[in-house]
């Protein structure tokens, strides 16, 4: 059964679980945590490490399409 949080392979952004049970968001690029208006993207919940994720993805989605 696939995992419904992993990211396409083309996705750029995915969401990966700390340690302490908390989520971040990852540039699968650099491996360094997103940032959102000065802020590291980790300790957050599931849902919104997803919603960052594919906000950020659909962004560089419609950037690549000029």
């Amino acid at each position: 059964m696939p995992d419904r949080h992993a990211p396409p392979p083309a996705s750029r952004y995915a969401t990966r679980p700390d340690q302490d049970g908390r989520w971040s968001v990852v540039d699968r690029e650099t491996g360094v945590y997103a940032q959102a208006a000065g802020r590291w993207l980790t300790g957050l919940s599931r849902s919104q490490a997803e919603v960052w994720a594919a906000s950020f993805n659909v962004t560089e989605a419609l950037r690549a399409e000029g």
